[in-house]
């Protein structure tokens, strides 16, 4: 028995710590013989255990700094060589890494005279800040050099689930040593049953010459990877590999853009349209080759119909940079067109992009303006070049808006503005921008609003005005001070919107 701040652990019974980890590859062998492992005879093993980890930090230092169980976790287990017995439970309250939080996590593993099952629960698994998955079960089966696998992701009624069964087969000798089959399988995004069909395999080290020692990750192929509803259909076909040679292939087959939005809406934004087009993608590895070519018909961004877009865009490998040429149209005419590239090579300056917009929706900036203004509306045209990192891209030209309407946020104002905005260095200038108010009455604004942070944009503006709509705020928006207020005279408006 040890008891410490760090952990508790107690073992009772007959041991052989030098030939533990031998024992352990001898179970592994009775259930898939062609894994080839070798091991030294295993001593006799006729033990239980406990272990309570209750301060893990100290181990997560020496072994796995990113690690974090910032809770207790509880493990135990019976191992007897002479049965061929190794049964081990344990539970986790939250596991972390990095990001990562898999909370609630069940082990649940025990042998059979021919078998291994391995039952993995979680509540929920915390993938980012904004994107998790609840109710995660896998079942796996190990015997006969074969492993049966479940996965079910979710509870029945989510909107998202995941039922997917496979088959994974071992042999020890060919140039396919694991081969991974996918069986009959559901899939549900945002409440709509997509299938998987049988004919779906993946193999591991496909090609592997008699000299080379196997390898999970050389080179996997992939064929007849299906996922269809209806006449949707998304395919992926071919190898994974650093080899220039080996390509992967992306297909995409009337796949409607709503079933991206369980991930773009919490972005503000929600999608429509008909998605056709492929991908192909070679070298895998650190110096990947990608070109698309890509057409939606009858785009629709938040409810906005934006028309036809067609996307074409490749990585020239030898120069890291990605071309990208985009293209839209509606009712016969181009409504946008961006043309540029990007270097994924260089730190400094990235983005090297030219923006053309004739007559689009104003309420498509919408998303990126959603903490300064609202209730966005009106037409745009634009002439701009961005440039700088992708992060903090630099943009420059000119912005007309005609008959352009919205509300200002800190205001609960709403104008209407028919002019033309000037924008460096992602500076929006106004230079005597004339703004109406709901009455019609006019009001001079020159100043800028730098976009920056676009979470919150730092704006320096002043306002010459003639009973002019000044404020329109209920004591909702701020109990301090409210009201409707028309203003005559200079308004300063100095700082971050927040």
């Amino acid at each position: 028995n040890i008891e410490s701040d760090i952990f508790d652990a107690s073992i009772k019974g007959q041991y052989d710590l030098k030939t533990l980890p031998s024992y352990f590859k001898s179970v592994a062998s009775k259930y898939i013989p062609s894994l080839g492992l070798t091991y030294v005879q295993p001593g006799k093993q006729d033990f239980e255990f406990n272990l309570k980890i209750k301060y893990f930090e100290p181990l997560s230092i020496l072994f796995a700094p990113k690690l974090k169980i910032p809770e207790q976790a509880n493990f135990n287990g019976k191992f007897v060589s002479d049965s061929n017995t190794a049964n081990l439970n344990g539970f986790i309250k939250l596991i972390q890494y990095n990001k990562i939080k898999v909370n609630n996590l069940i082990i649940d593993e025990s042998t059979s005279a021919d078998a291994m099952n391995i039952f993995i629960t979680s509540d929920r698994v915390d993938i980012t800040d904004s994107l998790y998955i609840k109710n995660v079960n896998i079942a796996n089966i190990l015997k006969n050099d074969s492993l049966s696998l479940n996965v079910k992701l979710s509870d029945k009624d989510a909107i998202n689930q995941l039922d997917l069964n496979s088959l994974v087969e071992f042999t020890s000798n060919g140039d396919q040593r694991i081969q991974l089959s996918i069986l009959p399988s559901d899939v549900i995004i945002n409440n709509q049953t997509w299938k998987i069909q049988e004919k779906v395999s993946f193999s591991f080290d496909d090609g592997r010459t008699k000299d080379q020692e196997f390898s999970l990750l050389r080179r996997t192929k992939i064929s007849g990877f299906e996922l269809f509803r209806d006449n949707q259909m998304l395919t992926i076909n071919g190898y994974i590999s650093k080899d220039p040679a080996d390509e992967l292939l992306i297909g995409f087959n009337n796949f409607k853009l709503t079933t991206f939005n369980p991930l773009t809406t919490p972005l503000g934004i929600t999608l429509n349209g008909t998605l056709n087009g492929n991908a192909k993608l070679a070298g895998l590895g650190p110096s990947p080759n990608v070109e698309a070519e890509i057409r939606i018909d009858s785009l629709n961004y938040n409810k906005l119909a934006v028309g036809n877009m067609t996307l074409s865009a490749g990585l020239d490998n030898s120069t890291k940079l990605i071309n990208v040429k985009m293209n839209v149209e509606n009712n016969g005419e181009t409504t946008m067109d961006i043309a540029g590239t990007y270097n994924a090579s260089d730190d400094q300056n990235n983005l090297d992009m030219k923006l053309i917009m004739k007559d689009n929706e104003v309420a498509l900036f919408q998303p990126f303006l959603k903490n300064l203004v609202s209730n966005m509306n009106g037409k745009v045209s634009a002439d701009l070049s961005v440039t700088g990192k992708l992060n903090r891209p630099q943009i420059n030209g000119n912005l007309n808006l005609t008959d352009g309407g919205m509300t200002v946020n800190y205001l609960k104002t709403p104008y209407r503005i028919t002019d033309k905005i000037e924008v460096e260095n992602t500076v929006i200038k106004l230079n005597n921008l004339k703004i109406r108010d709901v009455k019609d009455n006019i009001a001079i604004a020159n100043g800028t609003v730098d976009m920056a942070n676009v979470n919150n944009p730092e704006i320096h503006i002043n306002i010459v005005a003639t009973n002019f709509m000044a404020l329109n705020t209920t004591a909702k928006d701020n109990p301090l001070y409210f009201g409707v207020a028309y203003g005559t005279g200079v308004f300063s408006f100095n700082g971050p919107t927040n």
